[in-house]
């Protein structure tokens, strides 16, 4: 009888543990990167649409600027003519955050057409939970 007791008290303590976490959503995004804990954000659930909206004039087609392709997730994670653009977990090593803020190389998108702080923040967070497609 005892094998039978702690069985069901193990059964017991598993359902309690899984009642009392909080569930993630499937696909959630997060405004702050990298920490522990912090959400997975998926490039097909955002940062696809951000770069399409803002960046694919330029960088796409058969002769995209600097030969940096951001219409595709596997573009992306290809990269340009100088290397990679996307260091998965390390945003602060990764050309297209720097671009995107300045911070070590030319602003993009060039004039006035920056990003949002807000949309900044999500390819931040993508690239810093390991910039999952």
């Amino acid at each position: 009888m005892k094998p039978f007791a702690f069985l069901s008290l193990a059964a017991i303590g598993l359902a309690l543990a899984a009642c009392s976490s909080s569930p993630t959503p499937s696909g959630s995004e997060s405004g702050t990167g990298g920490g522990t804990g912090a959400a997975k954000v998926a490039f097909s659930s955002g940062v696809g649409t951000i770069l399409e909206q803002n960046c694919v004039s330029c960088h796409s087609g058969d002769r995209p600027k600097e030969g940096i392709d951001v219409s595709s997730y596997a573009n992306v994670m290809k990269g340009g003519e100088h290397g990679p653009i996307v260091v998965a977990g390390k945003s602060d090593e990764s050309v297209l955050y720097k671009a995107l803020t300045g911070n070590g190389a030319k602003k993009m998108p060039p004039g006035d057409k920056g990003l949002s702080q807000e949309d900044i923040d999500k390819v931040k967070a993508w690239i810093d939970s390991g910039a999952a497609e």
